[in-house]
């Protein structure tokens, strides 16, 4: 049976090359993290490697405590965006927030 045929009910499983390596150009390609889950998992039962360019990262089949970490992350901001919406604000405006500006009050 074809890889194709196989992961058919995967999304992009036809990328899939076993024994392969895949380059994505960014993890949010992927429309939800469940996804990204079913295809690294997929990756892994043929032994293929998936390089994510943007975010550095590299999942291989004996790496899954690693990825799953970095897929937690990552899967915030796909289910919140708003989450890297506040980091991006908070990056932006850093030099202007110190813990010498943070005021306790008495209620």
């Amino acid at each position: 049976m074809k890889n194709q045929e196989k992961y058919r009910n995967v999304p992009h499983g036809e990328l899939i090359v076993e024994n392969g390596v895949i380059t994505i150009p960014s993890i949010f390609m992927f429309e939800t993290i469940t996804q990204v889950q079913s295809f690294l998992h997929s990756c892994k039962m043929l032994n293929c490697t998936v390089n994510f360019k943007n975010e550095g990262l590299t999942a291989t089949p004996d790496n899954e405590a690693k990825t799953v970490y970095y897929l937690a992350g990552y899967g915030g901001i796909m289910a919140h965006p708003k989450f890297a919406e506040d980091y991006i604000q908070y990056l932006f405006h850093k030099n202007d927030m110190s813990w010498d500006s943070v005021k306790s009050e008495v209620e």
